[in-house]
């Protein structure tokens, strides 16, 4: 279902506090700066749905933005299942381009992947483009071009090509090319935000790849950089288009890798972010202590 919180009033700050995944004291002191100072607004445009994985503590938060002419609105005091690419309307209580969502109308959703078709992107062949970044602050190669070429494009059982051809029943599999190392004016703390939608990292890609050639995008970034998350992943296919200055408009999905190389497990996080780029949030588990009748049992997704 879909949900518009109400358990967002927390003491305000004099200025709006940093934000960071998983930080949810500073996000509720946000929301309340912003139901204090802003303004009623209203945007309707496509919605983008990102999902952070933070694999060691066993958690994920998800983050919602409306796009209206090209600027990202991000929204808080939102959930739901949803792709990216819903068309919204979103009215709440806004401080520049951060809203609190108080109402919102469903004007379009995307067509479902189980019935499009032979249109259905997430078939066939996934053209690959991975990006290895890292920042000025410390420019580290962990991995070599051809480790994390043999992690996503061999046959080998630990890479991710092979993976998603079974589990697909042999009907997508992974092809592409890896780009890098690209030591970005970025510090290690923006470093975490490398993805397509970053310019930095748009401007110092975009003369090596033809971007029209791909319909998947990952970025590879040092774990020592500290972003608190394991990967980042945009869900669903987008229904409008990124821009390349030297190629045009073009359609992809994105995911930001975060985590320690390890031929035997570097797959397994990949293959989880790539199935939030096909549509999918996270399944849940119920864990219970002893004793099932009496004992404690909560829901934790992964």
């Amino acid at each position: 279902g879909y949900v518009l919180r109400e358990d967002v009033l927390f003491s305000a700050k004099e200025e709006l506090p940093e934000l960071q995944p998983f930080d949810e004291q500073a996000k509720q002191e946000r929301i309340n700066y912003i139901l204090e100072n802003g303004e009623e607004k209203t945007v309707q445009g496509r919605l983008e749905v990102l999902v952070y994985d933070d694999f060691e503590n066993e958690r994920s938060e998800t983050e919602y933005s409306i796009i209206e002419n090209g600027v990202r609105n991000k929204i808080y005091s939102f959930e739901g299942h949803f792709l990216s690419g819903t068309e919204m309307r979103v009215s709440g209580i806004a401080l520049g381009e951060e809203i609190v969502a108080l109402d919102f109308d469903i004007i379009n959703e995307p067509i479902p992947f189980s019935e499009m078709g032979d249109e259905n992107p997430n078939l066939g062949e996934q053209r690959t483009a991975v990006f290895l970044v890292n920042s000025f602050e410390n420019p580290i190669e962990p991995m070599t071009v051809e480790e994390v070429e043999e992690a996503f494009f061999s046959n080998n059982v630990n890479s991710v090509h092979p993976w998603i051809f079974n589990v697909s029943y042999e009907k997508a599999w992974l092809t592409g090319d890896v780009f890098g190392w690209y030591t970005l004016e970025l510090t290690e703390e923006e470093i975490c935000g490398a993805n397509i939608n970053n310019q930095v990292v748009m401007e110092a890609i975009d003369p090596d790849v033809y971007f029209p050639n791909y319909t998947r995008l990952i970025f590879v970034i040092p774990p020592s950089s500290g972003c608190g998350f394991g990967g980042v992943a945009s869900v669903g296919w987008p229904e409008e288009p990124f821009v390349s200055p030297e190629d045009g408009e073009f359609f992809a999905t994105w995911i930001s890798l975060n985590v320690v190389f390890s031929p035997n497990n570097f797959h397994v996080v990949a293959v989880h972010e790539l199935g939030h780029n096909f549509g999918l949030y996270h399944a849940n588990k119920w864990i219970c202590s002893e004793g099932v009748i009496e004992g404690y049992c909560y829901s934790l997704a992964y």
